[in-house]
């Protein structure tokens, strides 16, 4: 076991551009465990043209600030099992709460099935974890990945 602080740093990994030509865009993450979510949030909150509205866990938590906020983008952390009914529930929720959002699912692999599903019920963009952070920035800052 190490005794050593770890080191700290006030810069985001994240890129600061997004939302630069566009305004603020207003973000929700759901879903996922609490600290990977808190942490994701964290993340995006530091970044220059996001302002994080809500972070929440449970659907119906969702579809209250969903509703609430009314978010340009939805961040939903999808659950590792590969639940494609699951998924496509909470994608239908989250555009009747708030039809004018983009969900961007953050999932853990590119299981096809799940990613066709999520794009066919309405998400705007299907990210893998694995994937340069850029990418997720891209999927939230237009609705959709290169």
């Amino acid at each position: 076991m190490s005794t050593a602080e770890p080191k700290r740093s006030n810069e985001s990994p994240l890129p600061t551009d997004v939302g630069a030509d566009s305004g603020t865009i207003g973000l929700i993450v759901a879903g996922g465990q609490t600290l990977v979510r808190s942490a994701l949030a964290s993340l995006l909150a530091g970044t220059d043209g996001i302002d994080v509205v809500a972070s929440t866990s449970r659907l119906d938590d969702s579809i209250r600030a969903a509703t609430g906020h009314k978010p340009e983008v939805i961040v939903y952390l999808s659950p590792e099992a590969d639940d494609s009914d699951a998924l496509i529930a909470m994608i239908s929720a989250m555009r009747i709460a708030s039809p004018n959002s983009r969900v961007v699912i953050l999932a853990d692999n590119e299981a096809s099935d799940q990613a066709s599903d999520a794009l066919i019920a309405g998400a705007a963009g299907y990210v893998i974890k694995s994937d340069d952070p850029s990418e997720l920035l891209k999927a939230i800052d237009r609705g959709d990945v290169d």
